[in-house]
């Protein structure tokens, strides 16, 4: 561990689709492998998936021909529809490389859906994974507009 750095941030989509068919999305594993990777050379592969008040789900992601990050999410509070509570670690070959805490948040928006997502990290290695985190979510929620039929 070298420098410890505080990042936190909030962002906001609203997408045409329902939010049964939005939270769909975020809670599915198969649908996550799709629009979570920020880029057509990157993935996101689930080794395992408890989504549940207390489920632990492990994951590996980075570039296709090395997953090289292993990210643990404990799900700490869910509401079908309404919201997400997770905490992450991230670690990579050198070891732990940040803490966080994500939410969630859909409400309806006329026949669409308003997603809030708010997440504060802890990065123990400078600002890079605060960066990455924020330049990953963004890209993925846009991608999410994909998988939902909107692009």
């Amino acid at each position: 561990m070298s420098t410890l750095t505080h990042g936190a941030f909030n962002l906001e989509r609203t997408y045409r689709a329902s939010p049964e068919r939005v939270f769909k999305a975020l809670s599915d594993t198969e649908s996550r492998s799709r629009w979570g990777a920020p880029s057509a050379d990157e993935a996101l592969v689930f080794d395992n998936s408890d989504f549940r008040v207390g489920g632990l789900e492990i994951s590996h992601c980075g570039p296709k021909d090395n997953l090289m990050f292993r990210v643990e999410a404990h799900y700490l509070a869910i509401e079908p529809q309404k919201f997400i509570v997770f905490s992450e670690n991230v670690s990579g070959p050198g070891g732990a490389l940040s803490s966080s805490l994500i939410s969630f948040a859909l409400s309806p928006v006329g026949e669409g859906t308003r997603l809030e997502v708010s997440a504060q990290i802890v990065s123990y290695v400078g600002d890079e994974m605060v960066r990455g985190n924020l330049n990953g979510l963004t890209t993925a929620l846009r991608n999410l507009q994909g998988e939902l039929g909107e692009i």
